[in-house]
């Protein structure tokens, strides 16, 4: 039989697993009673943070918040849709409420949405769609992204997609496979995101945010597409990798932002850096990630009329 002192300790241990919470079916199961329940609290070992929930370690703000209300739903639920955005930390716009939101399967809970949690209900959530980051039960990026787009417009979800492929997140294919599932494919947006994902799935992986807007204007504009981060070589001696090439034209594009200028000598070996590859018979064209529709549609211009006079030199 055991002891208030052995059962202390199998309750630390429970909740040591589960960022320091435990839930009252876990204390029942060690033989805890609601009493017991009422003098651990009294003396300061456990705290009730949700309905069925407790902690041992008394820390406020939104994750335990988030985690504890995983643990109350039960274990199919997860962190869903914006606030498994905010896990990943996704760059897009946060709610100023500190609302939760969690999906669980049918039949697995009979909770109901608050004020402070929004729950949504699937009849399945495969396996691969459930992963855990910073301790806490949460939708894949992937999927986050599928779910949360209900939510944003073109810019917000273009601008936080091309920051997570950028932060390598997750990968192109796996988002585009999961966008063209049947059960997907009705969702709101859907369709907006398979065409956002469109540019990072030919190639390697660009590298900043700002190079994937370029990208995608290159393909609207129907332009050969450009080799992505591109090492170039004068013989044998390496010269630079540029942003976008065309290797056989010998015509590159840089982002400015890409590399930023922090101090006069970086500038310097940016200039050097210019002036081998002109050397080595490259034309370098240069844009800026924050060029409007008008800068950009003059930059494409110039860009077509230098691979065409390439074009007939070649």
């Amino acid at each position: 039989m055991s002891t208030d002192k052995e059962r202390d300790r199998k309750i630390v241990n429970i909740a040591n697993r589960q960022s320091r919470l435990i839930t009252w079916r876990q204390l029942a199961d060690l033989g805890v009673t609601w009493h017991g329940v009422k003098s651990r609290s009294e003396r300061g070992m456990l705290r009730r943070v949700e309905r069925g929930v407790y902690e041992t370690s008394f820390e406020s703000g939104w994750p335990r918040r988030a985690a504890a209300v995983c643990l109350a739903l039960g274990k199919s639920a997860v962190l869903s849709h914006r606030s498994a955005a905010r896990v990943w930390d996704l760059n897009l716009p946060r709610l100023k409420i500190e609302l939760i939101e969690a999906t669980v399967t049918l039949g697995h809970s009979t909770a109901r949405s608050s004020e402070h949690l929004l729950l949504h209900r699937t009849r399945h959530l495969p396996q691969r769609h459930r992963v855990h980051r910073a301790d806490l039960p949460v939708t894949s990026c992937a999927r986050t992204f599928a779910d949360v787009a209900m939510y944003y417009g073109k810019d917000e979800l273009e601008l936080a997609l091309d920051d997570a492929m950028s932060k390598r997140l997750l990968r192109p294919g796996s988002l585009s496979a999961l966008l063209n599932e049947p059960a997907m494919r009705s969702r709101p947006n859907s369709r907006l995101l398979r065409n956002l994902v469109e540019a990072w799935l030919d190639g390697p992986m660009m590298e900043s945010v700002a190079e994937a807007p370029f990208f995608r204007a290159l393909q609207l504009a129907g332009k050969t597409p450009p080799a992505l981060q591109y090492k170039i070589y004068d013989g044998r001696e390496f010269v630079a990798r540029v942003d976008f090439a065309w290797p056989d034209l010998k015509v590159a594009v840089e982002m400015e932002g890409a590399r930023f200028h922090s101090s006069p000598r970086a500038h310097a070996l940016d200039l050097l850096r210019t002036n081998r590859l002109v050397a080595a018979g490259w034309v370098v064209l240069r844009i800026s990630p924050l060029a409007q529709k008008s800068a950009l549609d003059q930059f494409l211009a110039n860009l077509d009329r230098v691979l065409r006079e390439r074009g007939a030199v070649a």
